[in-house]
């Protein structure tokens, strides 16, 4: 959990969630379902004992700024707000006071009434059919402004189709191994052995191996269909410096414009890539 502050929200932590309860209120069945799907998500944070307390303690904010916060979400956040306490307890205690003051500005809010509640209006959830080595395709319909050196012109770019390839799930959201494919169209069971691999970035820390898996943020059924199915390839080999360790994780409705700005980057090694519309 990187922190740069004493805000709830300055950490990394808080701002990766900052808008998981909202969304999962959206793309859900009932209230019940969207708790569900939000704990299900963040099994990972949750049994981190930095993150832990972040994570319930911004969901009690969301569930109360939406008029849902129980009695039982409340408890945790009053655990939630005593263990993060400590974890600020062997650091600076200048800064521990301040985030003392702070949490008691939060808990002060939890415990004032909350608003009415918020009516939503909710569309199908996303819900996983696909099997490994299922592969997909999005069409780019944005264009990109890009140069190979600092000294050479801009030209546009635009079109093309981004593949993904399913991995597996994480949590509510599915991993994929992605590809560039600068073709006109695509087509059910195509060669797709001609297209790399998108690399999103190195770790500095993993001896050159790069980071090709990503995980998309699809919460909806609507975002889902914008995917055309091309078949099963489940003996296409994958990168031999992939990183196994991390997934580059993005909001569905940015992956298209990061993923083609991330291929001309890292695996063009551009010298400038400008997104002047997004997908």
């Amino acid at each position: 959990m990187g922190s740069w502050g004493v805000n709830l929200w300055d950490c990394d932590t808080a701002m990766d969630i900052k808008n998981e309860y909202s969304r999962f209120l959206k793309y859900s069945y009932d209230d019940e379902d969207a708790l569900r799907r939000f704990f299900r998500n963040n099994e990972k944070l949750l049994s981190d004992s930095d993150d832990n307390p972040i994570v319930l303690m911004i969901l009690a904010k969301q569930m109360w700024e939406y008029g849902r916060l129980s009695e039982d979400i409340k408890r945790l956040a009053y655990t939630a707000i005593d263990n993060d306490l400590r974890n600020w307890e062997d650091g600076d205690a200048v800064l521990y006071n301040k985030r003392k003051m702070e949490l008691a500005k939060y808990r002060e809010k939890l415990d004032s009434p909350q608003p009415e509640r918020k009516k939503v209006k909710r569309s199908l959830p996303f819900e996983n059919h696909w099997k490994k080595g299922d592969v997909l395709a999005l069409k780019y319909n944005g264009f990109c402004r890009i140069r190979e050196t600092a000294e050479s012109p801009y030209y546009d770019f635009t079109g093309g189709y981004i593949l993904l390839m399913f991995e597996r799930m994480e949590g509510e959201f599915p991993v994929f191994y992605t590809m560039f494919a600068d073709v006109e169209k695509v087509y059910s069971e195509m060669d797709i052995s001609v297209f790399p691999y998108i690399q999103y970035f190195e770790r500095t820390d993993s001896n050159g191996k790069m980071v090709y898996r990503t995980e998309i943020q699809i919460y909806g059924n609507d975002q889902q269909k914008k995917l055309t199915f091309l078949g099963n390839y489940p003996h296409h080999p994958l990168p031999c410096d992939d990183d196994k360790e991390m997934n580059c994780i993005i909001p569905f409705e940015r992956f298209a414009s990061y993923s083609i700005t991330s291929y001309f980057y890292m695996n063009k090694h551009f010298a400038e890539v400008k997104d002047v519309r997004n997908c």
